[in-house]
């Protein structure tokens, strides 16, 4: 459990609710979709993948 990525996520969600809208999963060609709003907890972000550590 990584705490930053949980507050990060935190924040993010309570942007996507306050403007309702949220981020979806990728077009295909490597850009989000802006959708309305849903849980994103529960959706587009229950999954994500702690990618901090990782070198790129």
């Amino acid at each position: 459990m990584n705490h930053k990525i949980d507050d990060f996520l935190d924040e993010v969600e309570a942007v996507c609710e306050r403007h309702g809208l949220t981020l979806a999963h990728e077009d295909g060609h490597g850009a989000f979709l802006v959708v309305g709003y849903y849980d994103v907890r529960g959706g587009t972000f229950a999954d994500a993948h702690d990618e901090t550590e990782k070198k790129r």
